[in-house]
């Protein structure tokens, strides 16, 4: 019911006004609605998964785009590259939303996560000038993001059975 909500409170939105919400911190919903089409197999919540999907992130990371992520707050974006996955994973056609979470996943690990797993200062992706503020700042690595993160590394595990997302 939850799910049929989101698809109700978005269906009067043109496409412009549904990617400028996207822009806002909404959690995973765009992987919840996945989710919801894996266990119901109803179209509808693969069709809502994409329309909670912020295009301008997938369109970012179809190239590996180290600056794309700079300042950009992280506890928005990484829960967008989850659900990436989730819909390339149950959608054949989906290799942009499968590429974007690839490009994602190796830009964060290789560029902005520091030892203890923790890649955000002040819940913000850094550029790699700064790359000491990650364990020199208070506000530091959250766990949160940490967590997600193993998220997404497991859902490419999944699908790929490339070791370095274990």
């Amino acid at each position: 019911q939850l799910c049929d909500w989101h698809i109700t409170l978005v269906s009067k939105l043109d496409e412009k006004t549904m990617q400028s919400v996207l822009n806002s911190e909404h959690g995973g919903v765009n992987e919840t609605l996945a989710d919801a089409y894996a266990i119901f197999n109803d179209a509808k919540y693969l069709e809502a998964a994409k329309k909670y999907s912020h295009r301008g992130m997938v369109e970012g990371m179809q190239q590996l785009n180290t600056p794309f992520l700079n300042n950009r707050h992280a506890n928005t974006q990484v829960p967008k590259y989850i659900g990436f996955e989730r819909i390339a994973q149950l959608d054949d056609t989906a290799d942009e939303y499968h590429t974007a979470a690839l490009n994602f996943w190796k830009d964060v690990t290789d560029n902005r996560t520091v030892c203890i797993g923790g890649n955000t200062v002040i819940e913000h992706f850094l550029n790699q000038s700064n790359y000491d503020s990650y364990i020199s700042q208070p506000d530091g690595p959250e766990t949160c993001n940490s967590n997600n993160m193993l998220k997404l590394s497991e859902d490419l595990f999944e699908a790929t059975r490339d070791s370095r997302y274990v």
